[in-house]
């Protein structure tokens, strides 16, 4: 991108203030400079450095601030995170940032250089600075918040705080000019009006009337270009030296925020165009459009019979084709999404910028064949069974002592499934249904498979109580007390059905497996509870799904009432009956407020399976019941479950 359109943008800095060129006043048309994805939130504050390079911040899956760097060649990366809440973002000629984090009380201005060093320069606890510019000789000004209204403070370069103005006023987006001026908007009243404070403290009017003075900048020749949000949709404004206030653009400003501008006189900021958005460029119309370079999206491979969706980078507005030279416009904007593809496929991407275009970039997406996978071994065995998997070069089961590898070791009975991945990252699945045997005793004392025949604690013919196999006294049915858990990673989205959990617990996208205790996996509303109990989660607590799995044996006859709750979605079946529910986006609610009944037999083997789906921020899974003759209290009866 620097050979071609980058290499005509060079930002000049009023120290951490971008320089504007007048603009001339002429009519103006915005054109898409740079699509942002569907993984960019809310981005804002938008400022860059000498070099091209676009900064601004965007917030992470927990909603998070995080600042984001765009460089020159359209690459996006994240270079401030963690332990943040940056505002008022800033950048000088080298490249050095500037924000307040307002994380404590009071706030701090902090610096962080090119290399990711992070420093206080602006932090007593007398102060706090809720916004900040710097003049061409270094010193600070800030507005302090300790104080209504705000003044203004003013730190020298040997570190001495002064107050450079006071009064019934409380600033915001300050900016300074050439001259030494300090300019901002004062919304103590309405309408707000621009003020200016002299490099003596003289505070005077700049703009009166019916403005609202958003997101500023000022340029080399005092002009002021500003977001008047006094409208809907706000207008992009021009205030120049003699007090002529012109309109620049009114049309196709949807949430906008930020403008930053070049010395060839290119106003660019942050767009919303029908949910999507963009950094959006504003040229006069004796400024040339000088064609972007080519995007960038690398060749790729997808497994036969599976969609993929090609990403562009890149700046302008991408389109894609069937062909080099002419062709059929397949689709516009950084992400395509094909049809099917059967046959090694070339599509051709090219960017677009007011009325110039780049050359066309080549992407090859080749058709990779599936693994065929395959389980042998003995599917019955005693106290446990092995079985071996082939067809790939990596392996993932849904239970067992070895999820990874492609022999497993299973202990309880029941279907398992292994997804093979070949070298192209292709998957395949194979099923297998085992039969592990769990021995009791009969009254004549020799070891059985029939579990329905015990010897009681009389030495008769047991049907509620009978001796296991270690000789202790036990209930109708065996149980261990325990359930069998899956962990699943998962993109962004919420399950609103039964049939939502399906993508959602994908056997390809699972992590983990193992048997726990009912009172962690049905009762916990932080993921690290879970972690805690040797339960690994992926995310970092986000994206992901948990089934929890086994059975159920009632300890007494009638209708038993389930509560389901949970963060986001939750549901409870029994014998695939369900029960209970509380699907789509939503935080854990109070026990008993998503409930059902089931009517269930004592000693009766019923199949119990419980999911969760957590999509961001908080997340939890509680399922609790009553058995008949309670009538109040919810509990999680350990006895009554079992993994097998």
């Amino acid at each position: 991108m620097r050979n071609y359109y980058h290499s005509n943008r060079c930002f000049f800095l009023l120290t951490c203030l971008f320089v504007f060129v007048c603009l001339g006043g002429k009519s103006q048309t915005a054109s898409l400079y740079f699509q942002f994805g569907p993984e960019i939130r809310n981005p804002a504050n938008l400022t860059a450095d000498a070099n091209g390079n676009f900064y601004f911040i965007k917030y992470d899956n927990n909603w998070q601030p995080q600042v984001a760097k765009l460089s020159a060649q359209g690459v996006l990366t994240t270079v401030l995170s963690g332990n943040y809440q940056p505002q008022n973002l800033k950048a000088d000629a080298a490249g050095n940032l500037y924000f307040i984090d307002t994380r404590n009380w009071p706030s701090i201005i902090k610096k962080m250089t090119t290399d990711g060093t992070v420093t206080d320069i602006m932090n007593d606890p007398q102060y706090a600075p809720q916004n900040f510019a710097f003049d061409r000789n270094g010193n600070l000004y800030f507005a302090d918040g300790m104080n209504w209204p705000s003044d203004i403070k003013k730190v020298d370069s040997a570190g001495t705080v002064t107050v450079h103005a006071s009064g019934e006023f409380y600033p915001e987006n300050m900016i300074t000019d050439a001259a030494g001026n300090l300019l901002f908007t004062d919304t103590y009243n309405w309408p707000p009006e621009i003020k200016k404070v002299a490099p003596d403290g003289t505070l005077s009017s700049f703009l009166t009337g019916n403005y609202f003075s958003q997101y500023m900048a000022m340029s080399i020749d005092s002009v002021l270009y500003f977001f008047d949000g006094m409208n809907w949709p706000p207008e992009i404004r021009k205030l120049t030296a003699d007090g002529n206030v012109s309109t620049l653009l009114s049309d196709g400003i949807q949430n906008a925020n930020s403008i930053v501008v070049d010395a060839s006189s290119s106003v660019y900021f942050i767009n919303n165009v029908n949910g999507q958005y963009n950094i959006s460029i504003l040229r006069s119309a004796n400024t040339p459009c000088l064609a972007p370079a080519a995007p960038f999206c690398n060749d790729t491979v997808v497994c036969n019979g599976s969609n993929i969706t090609l990403i562009a980078g890149g700046f302008g507005e991408i389109s894609w084709y069937d062909s080099a030279v002419n062709g059929n416009l397949l689709a516009t904007g950084n992400r395509f999404t094909p049809p099917m593809i059967l046959t090694n496929t070339t599509f051709y991407a090219q960017s677009f910028i007011c009325d110039s275009s780049s050359p066309r970039t080549a992407v090859l997406v080749s058709v990779a064949d599936l693994p065929v996978a395959a389980i042998s071994g003995n599917t019955t065995g005693n106290d446990y069974v092995s079985l071996t998997a082939s067809g790939g070069n990596s392996y993932l089961w849904n239970g067992g002592a070895s999820i990874h590898t492609a022999m497993n070791v299973f202990t309880n009975s029941g279907t398992y499934n292994v997804t093979v991945i070949n070298e192209s990252g292709c998957t395949d699945n194979a099923f297998a249904t085992i039969v592990v045997n769990k021995f009791g005793l009969t009254k004549n004392g020799q070891l059985t498979t029939d579990t329905l025949v015990k010897m009681d604690k009389n030495g008769g013919q047991a049907t509620s109580t009978y001796i296991n196999k270690h000789g202790k006294n036990a209930s109708s049915l065996p149980v261990d007390g325990l359930l069998n858990y899956a962990i699943f990673t998962n993109g962004g989205g919420y399950a609103y059905n039964d049939n939502d959990f399906i993508n959602f617990t994908l056997p390809a996208n699972q992590t983990s497996s193992g048997m726990a205790a009912p009172a962690v996996l049905l009762d916990w509303t932080q993921w690290n509870i879970l972690t805690n109990a040797g339960i690994a989660v992926p995310n970092n607590g986000e994206q992901f799904s948990v089934v929890v799995s086994g059975y159920f044996i009632p300890a007494e006859t009638g209708p038993y009432l389930f509560t389901c709750e949970g963060d986001d979605a939750v549901d409870l079946f029994i014998n695939n009956v369900p029960v209970a529910n509380h699907y789509g986006a939503h935080g854990t609610e109070a026990l008993g407020t998503h409930t059902g009944t089931i009517s269930l037999v004592q000693g009766t083997k019923y199949a119990f399976r419980a999911r969760m789906q957590e999509n961001g921020g908080g997340e939890g899974l509680r399922i609790l019941w009553r058995r008949p003759s309670e009538n109040s209290g919810w509990q999680i009866y350990s006895t009554e479950l079992t993994s097998f």
